[in-house]
């Protein structure tokens, strides 16, 4: 999944916000369930010499 941070690394993913999500929606969404853990965290993935991007 993309968060709305995405969308400041201008790569590939949703282009919209309204598209995208924020950790406080996910949370949100699942406040009547029992979650165990909950991770948000970026990532830069190299997947070669013209594909190096940043992810949230």
């Amino acid at each position: 999944m993309n968060s709305a941070d995405q969308l400041e690394y201008g790569t590939d993913g949703p282009p919209s916000l309204d598209m995208l999500y924020s950790p406080d929606d996910i949370l949100s969404w699942t406040k009547h369930d029992h979650c165990l853990h909950f991770y948000y965290s970026e990532a830069e993935y190299n997947e070669g010499k013209n594909m190096t991007a940043a992810v949230a």
